[in-house]
């Protein structure tokens, strides 16, 4: 059985995130996903803690997330890139996600627009 306890040391273990430092950012969010906004949801009947939301290159931690939102984040994620190509052949859309992708390779600078995708 997973307690409290093996999550608090999987946290630090996996990203160096203190019991203190996840209760603070846990407040700082108001203690809701830090996307939809939504309190920690009940499964069988027991509060579901949110997520560590981390960067998978930098291992940067970004916020706490529901398990709906980590879970679809993750997806687009991997799916973001494809996604604009398929939507970028649409005269309806293309031209406008051409311009957003363009501008942020030169905010950021990355190199191509794959490199948004990580």
């Amino acid at each position: 059985m997973d307690t409290g306890t093996n999550r608090a040391k999987r946290r630090i273990y996996s990203y160096g995130l203190e019991q203190e430092m996840f209760d603070n950012l846990l407040r700082e969010q108001g203690e809701v996903c830090a996307i939809c906004g939504n309190p920690q949801r009940l499964r069988l009947g027991k509060p579901q803690e949110l997520h560590v939301d981390h960067d998978h290159v930098t291992g940067e931690v970004r916020g706490l997330l529901c398990t709906w939102c980590n879970t679809r984040l993750g997806w687009l994620e991997q799916y973001l890139y494809p996604i604009l190509t398929y939507l970028m052949r649409s005269t309806r859309w293309g031209n406008d996600l051409h311009d957003w992708a363009m501008h942020e390779v030169e905010t950021h600078d990355l190199q191509q627009p794959t490199d948004l995708y990580i």
